[in-house]
């Protein structure tokens, strides 16, 4: 199976093309000015490093960008341009962890979600306390969900093994639902 992961970042936008585990194609873009352009030109530019691959082929397209979150209305019908645009628009960050819950839990349903990887990071401890609240939520809604320890600030805590058989195992069990 092929699967995507796109990020929209303040700075640069990342997309990475699976197939089976292995990195089939890669793209990292300046994001510039134009965030909802950039997250499609960084998956036109991962596609272009695979001959006759097409959007159409990936069975899976897991995306995350700065900032995103939902507090205003669709910006698009299409999930990664308007992830994109939500994640640069200014507003307000929700006010509080049941406010930040209640935006997950809406978008997991706008989007028919099939499973969401929280990433923890212990560097970021007000966002840190966030994911357990979260997860229970997910776990209540019946959201399968997989929580990974990301710290941005210490490269030792990662293990690239680990975190692939975290990943595989959890892709198995959104696959047999």
């Amino acid at each position: 199976m092929i699967a995507a992961g796109v990020d929209i970042g303040s700075a640069t936008s990342k997309v990475v093309i699976l197939s089976d585990g292995h990195i089939l194609s890669k793209s990292l873009i300046f994001t510039g000015g134009d965030s909802a352009g950039a997250a499609h030109w960084a998956m036109e530019a991962a596609l272009a490093g695979v001959s006759s691959l097409a959007l159409s082929h990936i069975g899976y397209i897991v995306a995350t960008g700065y900032r995103h979150q939902r507090s205003f209305p669709v910006q698009d019908e299409d999930p990664i341009r308007d992830m994109a645009m939500s994640s640069t628009m200014r507003r307000p960050y929700a006010q509080s962890i049941g406010e930040r819950i209640d935006l997950t839990l809406d978008m997991c349903r706008e989007y028919k979600v099939d499973g969401v990887i929280l990433s923890y990071n212990p560097s970021c401890r007000m966002f840190y306390l966030l994911q357990s609240e979260l997860k229970n939520a997910l776990d209540r809604e019946g959201i399968a969900n997989l929580s990974l320890e990301c710290d941005m600030a210490d490269e030792r805590t990662y293990s690239e093994g680990q975190v692939k058989t975290r990943l595989d195992a959890f892709i198995e069990r959104l696959l047999a639902r």
